[in-house]
């Protein structure tokens, strides 16, 4: 059966309506995939086989993404358990998993999830419904790359805080082994700023020695699909001259779009 010999497969539905169903699959297919390496799961409503654990046994995936996916915690761990992926992506979306399962995919719950892989793992692109401040990534030996969308408390960017909080908030989500960072769904504000001097300045001080790139998707937002999207949350042209100047004098390279 040509099925057998696949590596990569794809199951994508639509994007529902407002309130509508979500497209309902099913994992049983697994049994008939005993060579795939890659699973890419968007915009479906998963229904979790009970011999998931099973089907699994025999996998060897490198490649897990899960994007718009209704599941549960309990399909993420039969799925992971055991393997030793290389990439995985995390991003359950606006609706994201039924509510009953939001304290169980928080990044602890997650991170706790990716626990064989933490020797393999070199790319990480995490979207929680709970992000944590505690240092997590540090359980990764081999992480090269780390994507998350940016939020200012996470990393103590609130009124009255120190760089110093800010600074350790950094040594908590970058870990040694790290060569780029990409910060996403940036909004409109200077906290980004404040994260970003705080940054160049351990880095000048010989902190996050394999760190070469920072990557900025900021939002923009469409009155409608008739209109092009509005562009006023990009960095002011002045101000992002000057923190590439910064950055290449402490050997960073940074990078900005507007793409979320």
């Amino acid at each position: 059966m040509a099925l057998r010999g696949l590596r990569e497969v794809t199951m994508r539905g639509q994007m529902p309506h407002r309130g509508g169903p979500m497209h309902a699959a099913t994992l049983q297919f697994l049994e008939f995939v005993p060579e795939v390496e890659q699973l890419h799961l968007s915009h479906v409503s998963v229904e979790t086989p009970r011999q998931l654990i099973n089907l699994m046994s025999d996998k060897k995936l490198t490649r897990f993404l899960t994007w718009w996916t209704h599941g549960d915690g309990r399909m993420l761990r039969s799925m992971l358990s055991g393997q030793r992926l290389k990439f995985f992506k995390y991003n359950p979306g606006g609706e994201g998993f039924p509510t009953p399962h939001q304290d169980k995919l928080s990044e602890v719950h997650t991170i706790d999830l990716l626990t064989d892989s933490r020797q393999s793992l070199r790319v990480l692109k995490l979207y929680s419904t709970q992000m944590s401040k505690s240092p997590l990534l540090s359980q990764f030996d081999n992480l090269e790359l780390v994507e998350m969308p940016f939020a200012a408390d996470l990393f103590n960017v609130i009124a009255g805080s120190e760089h110093g909080d800010v600074a350790n908030a950094l040594r908590k989500r970058i870990p040694e082994s790290l060569s780029a960072l990409s910060l996403r769904y940036i909004p409109s504000s200077d906290d980004v700023c404040v994260v970003l001097a705080v940054l160049a300045e351990l880095k000048r001080q010989g902190e996050f020695s394999a760190l070469k790139t920072v990557r900025l998707n900021f939002c923009r937002f469409a009155i409608s699909p008739r209109f092009p999207p509005d562009h006023y949350n990009i960095l002011n042209p002045a101000l992002e001259k000057e923190l590439i100047g910064v950055f290449n004098k402490v050997g960073l390279q940074l990078e900005v779009a507007q793409t979320d």
